[in-house]
């Protein structure tokens, strides 16, 4: 994998504010229609799928291929294979 940029947002993320910050991320991916992988891990339990489908949405406005996933595990296969492809990472 190269690196790549790397936003470090708290609070009010996936909303209006950080649309400037969202839209500098994706371009400076340099991939027209970026994979955005979303791992709402700081979310409670009971709101992560809510969190993860918020954050999709937002990506898919901005362009990008947007999708979450809820690892079972460290060792989630499909969410490594997921990570592993993406162009940004969404935490």
């Amino acid at each position: 994998m190269m690196p790549g940029p790397i936003g470090l947002l708290g609070g009010l993320e996936h909303y209006e504010p950080t649309l400037p910050i969202d839209r500098r991320m994706l371009d400076e991916v340099g991939v027209f229609a970026p994979e955005v992988v979303i791992l709402p891990l700081a979310s409670f339990k009971g709101q992560a799928v809510a969190a993860g489908s918020l954050a999709q949405a937002h990506w898919t406005s901005l362009g990008a291929r947007a999708r979450f996933v809820i690892p079972a595990s460290g060792s989630d296969q499909n969410a490594l294979e997921m990570v592993h492809d993406a162009d940004v990472i969404v935490l």
